[in-house]
């Protein structure tokens, strides 16, 4: 089963890549953005995946989408962060989301950030 995971994982990466090389060409940030995050996703070094996690929130900030900064701190940014033993800094980015979800305001996100806050400070 491994092995089929990572033959997937592969043709994910490689079609991803595809995908990025024409979002920059057409110049959609969003849709680029969102494929870097997914590309971090499927990353076996969290290193690596928290780089382009990283990308992509910068990009997002960049644009100005609080929803996806928010969503990116939640779901994706501070799992990897958390993985890797970086906890303060996974609080850091869980309050930072909260703070982008209540301006927003979308109160899914604040639950959501909130619960996990809750689980990792036990």
């Amino acid at each position: 089963m491994g092995r089929r995971y990572f033959k997937r994982s592969s043709q994910a990466l490689e079609n991803y890549e595809a995908a990025l090389a024409l979002y920059r060409d057409i110049g959609s940030r969003l849709e680029e953005a969102n494929t870097l995050q997914a590309m971090g996703m499927l990353q076996e070094d969290l290193t690596l995946g928290l780089e382009y996690c990283q990308a992509a929130l910068e990009l997002y900030t960049q644009i100005g989408t609080k929803y996806s900064q928010s969503r990116n701190l939640i779901y994706f940014t501070s799992n990897i962060l958390l993985k890797l033993g970086r906890q303060q800094e996974a609080v850091d980015a869980l309050n930072r989301a909260i703070d982008l979800a209540r301006e927003i305001p979308y109160e899914s996100f604040v639950e959501d950030a909130t619960a996990k806050l809750r689980e990792i400070q036990g």
